[in-house]
Order: C-alpha cells, then structure tokens, then sequence
C-alpha cells in the first residue's frame, strides 16, 4: 500500500487512502511521542487483533519532505531531506514568508537579530549578498546603471534596511553605490560610495537601454570596469523573478543516550531559515531535520549538506 497511489486529488482524504492510514501516520509521526520499530509493529498487530479495518503495513509510503541518497567514499550510505524543498517550504508558507526579513539591516549598534549582524551587513561576500530589489513593480539588480527621480544616475552595489527615525520606525531600503554623471563621451562613476533610498529609483538599466533605441549605454574609459558587469547575469537567468539570499543556520548535534532501546548513537543535523526574526526561530516548527546517520561521521554529514547546497 503506497500512499497517494490511485488517491484522486478531490478526494475528502487525499492523498491518504483511508482514515485508518491517515491516523497511523498522525501518530507515527508525532514530534513528541517517538516510537521505535519494534512499539510500531506491536501497535499494528494489536490493532489487527482488535479487527480494526484497513490497518496500514509499517512499509506503507507516508508522507515526508523529499531525500536523497548520498554515498560516501568510505562506504558510508545516508539520506537527507533536499534542503532547497525546506526553503521552499518556508517561502510558501505565510506564517513564515511574512515575518521573513530580505535584506541586512545596521542596527546602528543594536544586536537582537541575525539580520543585525555586522557580517551579514558588511561581511558577505558581493556573490552572497541580496543581489536585487523591487520598486513599484520593477526589479533592480546591483552593478546596473539605474535612473533615479529628478533624471539623477546611479550603481548600486549592495542593498540593506535601516530605521531612520527610531528604533520603532519601520526599516527602509537603502542602496550603497556610486553616483554616475552623464557626460558627453559616456557615462562617469564617481569612486567615492554614498548611500541612497531605493524608493528613489525610476528606471532599470533595462528602459534605459529601451528609451536609447537599442544603443548600448556607453560608459568613459575610467568608468569602464563598471561597464563590464553590465547586465547582471541574474536578470536574464532570473526570468523577471525576483532573486533571493537565504542564510542558513546548520548545526549537529551528537545524541549518546542509549538508554533505552528507542535511541541508538547517532549524529543529527537540522538548520534554521536566518531570514526569520528571532522570535520565529525559537519557535520548534521553524528547525527543519535535515540528516542523521547512527554509522556516518559528523564530517560525512556536513559534507553531504555541502553537496546538496551546490547542487541546488
């Protein structure tokens, strides 16, 4: 019996066949009542003693975030849940994809977030760091030539929030980038880095090109290098979607207690979504399970995280 095999999607169940696997799969899973194989086994032959109807096999699919398999050199064989799928998960959720915070933020000496961090703000790398923003529907990516209101010119190199009035004000957009000047042999960036509000921004580096026929944009020999990181290779891979940086938290934990014969020794890995406030990471619901292997080492399982986070 395989769970969601021959299930219509309309059906009141879906994609349990019956109530009685339904139910078997509630309890097996409960994050806080663990059984280990040998109570599910008395649980359901008990309960075909009983004469329960349509009692489910304990090899029957139940429902789970998707693995896959990772084979190391050393012999060792381990499955862990793709971790992409859980970010997904995340950002379709509205519990979680609202309280979610996109961007780093200078807290101007308060340290109470993840995204207050002076690493995350200053210390990532120009690869890992939020690589656009959205302003009234259009998607402006950093390294691009972008108009801003009053017909002004501008490169962003990096996106972060502040609260500009207070503490308590809600957190505005803020570009660090070089101001540019429209000359008559191209355009000229200026060396020095200012800071500006992103609701300044009129015009992509893409109605640029378009209110320029097609011609392309022209920079002067000093400003050349900036010229050559135009267009960002995310805007045309991107597909006009918006491009996200997630920060993970990944950590392990060596469980030793073999007290009872529930747990055997084994190494566990989970990780967090650092996007989410402080108060939705404490939360449990927000520690997703990524791996746990009783024989793998803890360097095996941290490099088949590494490996599923390249090959996403």
């Amino acid at each position: 019996m395989s769970t969601g095999v021959n299930v219509p999607p309309n059906a009141l169940l879906y994609p349990w066949k019956s109530m009685a696997e339904f139910v078997t799969h509630l309890l097996f899973s409960s994050p806080r009542l663990r059984f280990s194989q040998a109570q599910k086994n008395a649980v359901l032959a008990w309960a075909r003693e009983l004469g329960a109807p349509e009692v489910p096999s304990l090899y029957a699919k139940l429902l789970g975030d998707p693995m896959e398999q990772v084979k190391m050199v050393s012999g060792n064989t381990f499955y862990l849940n793709t971790i992409s799928k859980a970010v997904a998960l995340d950002f379709s959720n509205p519990l979680t994809r609202f309280a979610m915070q996109d961007y780093p933020e200078d807290g101007q000496g308060r340290m109470s977030q993840v995204h207050h961090g002076n690493k995350m703000l200053e210390g990532l790398p120009d690869d890992l760091a939020p690589p656009c923003v959205r302003v009234d529907g259009s998607i402006y990516f950093v390294n691009e030539l972008v108009q801003q209101q009053g017909n002004q010119y501008f490169i962003p190199k990096k996106f972060f929030q502040a609260r500009l009035s207070s503490p308590s004000a809600e957190a505005t957009v803020l570009s660090l980038g070089h101001k540019v000047q429209q000359m008559g042999e191209g355009f000229s960036v200026d060396p020095e880095m200012e800071i500006v509000p992103v609701p300044t921004f009129r015009l992509t580096f893409d109605k640029l090109r378009c209110q320029l026929n097609g011609s392309d944009i022209s920079f002067t020999s000093s400003s050349a290098a900036h010229a050559s990181l135009m267009p960002n290779p995310w805007r045309e891979k991107s597909g006009g979607r918006m491009v996200m940086t997630v920060p993970l938290i990944v950590f392990m934990d060596d469980v030793l207690g073999n007290i009872s014969k529930q747990w055997n020794k084994h190494h566990v890995v989970y990780m967090s979504n650092a996007l989410l406030p402080r108060e939705m990471l404490e939360k449990e619901f927000c520690t997703r399970f990524v791996s746990s292997s009783p024989h793998a080492k803890p360097l095996e399982l941290m490099q088949g995280v590494k490996d599923s986070l390249n090959s996403q």
